[in-house]
């Protein structure tokens, strides 16, 4: 759960898009080197890891480039908007995961 809170502590402390953004790269880049060289470490990054990533690869490629794309159209205010959504839906996501109410 390193993601909303952060995301929620930056999207309130950086009133810049791009800050927040970087801010957001700033954390998460460092700390999910970390993490992967730690599961490596201990064994478990295995085969299917490697191959459900280099799968994945593309759909992070492209969701970047159109990220780039949409990003350039949007305002500062229906950004932070966005990002508030996403913050509530996956809020409520988890609330909803944690009571078994979604299996």
């Amino acid at each position: 759960m390193g993601g909303p809170p952060v995301a929620l502590y930056a999207i309130s402390y950086e009133r810049e898009v791009e800050r927040f953004r970087a801010t957001l790269l700033a954390v998460f880049l460092p700390t999910s080197l970390v993490t992967v060289a730690g599961l490596a470490v201990v064994g478990l990054i295995d085969s299917d890891v490697l191959i459900a990533s280099a799968v994945a690869s593309p759909a992070v490629i492209l969701g970047a480039f159109v990220g780039a794309r949409v990003r350039a159209q949007v305002s500062e205010r229906s950004f932070r908007a966005v990002v508030l959504a996403i913050l509530i839906a996956s809020s409520i996501a988890v609330l909803l995961s944690a009571t078994g109410a979604l299996g």
